[in-house]
């Protein structure tokens, strides 16, 4: 059964590439409703999945970081590094405070969901008030470094994991441990707590009949004060759990090349979904959900993308016998999100237009040719450091093809030009005529002086009354650059768009 079935219970909505590395940590900030993600070179994203649009994306100014978390709402991220942790505002990239530190190197931070702690692991834990900005608790107990570090609903009870596979569970308000668990696997990246804090899924592995390991997750009921399930079926012990907002399902991030994702019951601990995705092994893999909503987020191939599904988790429940989806063929990035950099990081292709190119020439129906037309161009355009693209936009009186906004002061001859351009894309049998340039102008013109550059592309060339057109109108403000088909053939090829913008540009402005 295909993702996005009629009867698929999982959709697969989007993929989004937010950065140029591997993404370390993300998280949705419950009140803000923005994914907060940070990645392997320590460039922090705020991106808004629901407009599809990044809204903030900084590098953070941090040596040696080490490990990150946000607030519940994503006001504030804690970054762990070799001599403490720094707080920065999450929106300005400000630096907050520096809670320095003589001892280890910090390997986990972890915000509290209310009353306002800041965990902080080392070989101990210590629990910064933000309040008094003090460490007013200490949690010893681990006798090496902690991996994972987890809060349940209320922040009155905090778990711990360290190096040797041994957990803690501390009453924050007594500051003394009320369970421990040792389990044989070392390498505990994630802890999850259920919403009603009544489960604690442990990453753990147990030895088979044939005296081989084999992974599992413990289930500690906090109910019953006892193990209530033993979950065996992943190859590898998960890197990453979470349970859903209702607490009915929780989906696990597997490392593993022929399965990864697998959904399981609360209530009689059976698998209930399998999907499989392709992210390497070495990779944590977090995963969130967002709050309130049925919506999960996971890494995509190289875990430099986030991909983002909609789960039906009453189908799920209903299902009779393990649903198990096909594996994701292809990676669909949304191109919004794309950078000549991220391009090559992902795709190990110089611009990755081959096959949006392939796809302009092999359209058979109208509608095909203007999508895949629409598709190469809006590909191209974010090929230049600065742009950002939106596509299909459609107002109540007019529909705009791709609208480009300038996030860059360093072109020089866009420099004079309002912050929004827009491109309308021609996929026809003949040349575009006249009426089409006018039609256009209007669109720009329609803008309230927000833009006043567009470039009018058409795959098979223009019809000289076009030419003769521009000529007439030339005396106003409005600049409309010319391209071709033969144009983005070089574009994709020479891998330089932005000259071949230049070139039409200069044309448009100096006949």
């Amino acid at each position: 059964m295909k993702e996005g079935s009629e009867n698929s219970p999982f959709r697969l909505e989007k993929e989004f590439l937010l950065g140029g590395s591997e993404i370390h940590a993300m998280r949705y900030g419950r009140g803000s409703n923005h994914l907060h993600v940070i990645d392997r070179s320590w460039e922090a994203t705020i991106f808004d999945p629901n407009r599809n649009q990044v809204i903030r994306q900084y590098k953070v100014p941090v040596e040696a970081a080490t490990c990150a978390d946000w607030t519940e709402y994503g006001h504030h991220l804690a970054v762990g590094t070799w001599r403490g942790v720094d707080i920065f505002d999450a929106w300005t990239a400000e630096r907050v405070t520096r809670l320095a530190q003589r001892i280890r190197t910090t390997s986990c931070v972890a915000w509290s969901p209310t009353n306002g702690y800041l965990a902080v692991a080392t070989g101990s834990i210590r629990l910064w008030e933000t309040a008094s900005e003090t460490f007013t608790i200490s949690l010893d107990g681990h006798r090496c470094g902690v991996r994972a570090l987890a809060w349940n609903g209320d922040a009155t009870l905090l778990a711990s994991a360290d190096e040797h596979g041994q957990v803690f569970v501390w009453e924050i308000a007594s500051a003394t441990v009320i369970l421990k668990f040792q389990t044989t696997y070392s390498m505990i990246h994630s802890l999850a707590w259920s919403p009603d804090s009544r489960f604690l899924a442990i990453p753990a592995s147990l030895q088979n009949s044939n005296k081989r390991e084999e992974a599992k997750i413990t289930v500690f009921d906090f109910q019953k004060g006892e193990v209530v399930a033993e979950i065996v079926g992943p190859r590898q012990p998960p890197r990453a759990l979470a349970f859903n907002p209702s607490g009915q399902i929780f989906g696990q991030i597997l490392v593993s090349k022929a399965e990864n994702l697998r959904f399981w019951r609360c209530d009689t601990w059976a698998c209930v979904a399998v999907v499989p995705e392709d992210v390497a092994q070495y990779i944590i893999a977090p995963v969130t959900f967002q709050p309130f909503n049925h919506f999960l987020y996971t890494l995509g191939q190289c875990g430099k993308s986030v991909r983002k599904w909609s789960l039906d988790a009453k189908a799920l429940l209903a299902l009779e016998v393990p649903y198990e989806a096909d594996p994701i063929a292809d990676q669909i990035f949304d191109l919004s999100m794309f950078t000549p950099e991220q391009r090559i990081a992902a795709h190990g292709d110089p611009l990755g237009m081959a096959r949006l190119l392939e796809n302009v020439t092999s359209a058979k129906t109208p509608d095909e040719k203007g999508k895949a037309l629409e598709a190469l161009c809006k590909a191209l355009f974010l090929t230049v450091n600065g742009f950002k693209v939106e596509g299909n936009i459609k107002t109540s009186t007019e529909e705009i093809d791709l609208t480009i906004q300038k996030w860059t002061q360093e072109i020089e001859w866009l420099t004079h030009h309002p912050f929004y351009i827009l491109a309308e894309c021609k996929n026809w049998s003949g040349k575009c005529g006249k009426n089409e340039y006018v039609i256009f102008k209007e669109k720009i013109a329609n803008r309230r002086g927000s833009c006043n550059l567009g470039f009018l592309i058409s795959w098979n060339g223009f019809a000289d009354t076009v030419e003769l057109e521009s000529l007439r109108g030339s005396h106003g403000d409005v600049v409309i650059a010319l391209l071709d088909g033969e144009d983005l053939n070089e574009a994709c090829k020479e891998a330089n768009f932005i000259d071949i913008l230049f070139r039409a540009y200069d044309r448009a402005v100096t006949r």
